[in-house]
This record gives structure tokens, sequence and C-alpha cells, in this order.
């Protein structure tokens, strides 16, 4: 980089699979990876960080009319730590999904 914050060369950029292989190591989840989201297939439609960990709600795929958050410490996907994967659901109804994520304080609501 020059002075002036010009690029001179390609910087080398570390891609990280972790939080695909997280996904592809669920069994309820896998079937539904490299599909389209017409074909129920995997979308993560919000992301939220909370207490160490970083949850991914998907719009797709829908479990028997149930919603799914996938739950993944940050160490794994950032460092070496396991990830400690856990898939939450709630009932939304057939076909549907989460279209967002938000992290807030609990006491906000008093």
């Amino acid at each position: 980089m020059t002075a002036k914050g010009k690029l001179t060369s390609t910087p080398e950029i570390e891609h990280s699979s972790s939080l695909r292989d997280i996904l592809l190591a669920e069994p309820a989840l896998k079937p539904f990876i490299n599909k389209r989201l017409d074909d129920n297939g995997l979308t993560i439609e919000g992301v939220a960080i909370h207490a160490g960990r970083l949850y991914a709600a998907l719009r797709a795929p829908s479990l028997d009319g149930r919603g799914v958050i996938l739950s993944v410490t940050l160490g794994s996907l950032f460092g070496n730590a396991p990830p400690q994967a856990r898939l939450h659901s709630l009932h939304l109804g057939r076909d549907r999904g989460f279209r967002d994520l938000v992290a807030y304080p609990p006491h906000s609501l008093h």
C-alpha cells in the first residue's frame, strides 16, 4: 500500500468456510444446502451476536412449520473453539421463516 492508501498489489484474503462446515454437519439442515430459496433451500436472512454466540436466522428451510435459528460460538468462526452448534426453532406456520434477527438487552423491555 502506498502512503496515499492505494493498493499496489492484491491483498491476501483468508476465506473461512467454518459456518458452511457447521451447517453441513447439521443433519436437519444438510439436505437444504445448495438449493434455491424457491425449493426451500437454506437461506440465512438475519444474524445477531449475543453472549459470545452468533445466531443465524433462516428464512428457509421451514422444517415442519418451524422456523430455524442456528447458534454457534464466535470462537468457532474466528478461532479454533468448538462450534457447540445448537438449533432453535419456533412454530411460524407452513413455509414461513425468519426475515430478520436483532439482539437487544433484556432489561430494555422494562
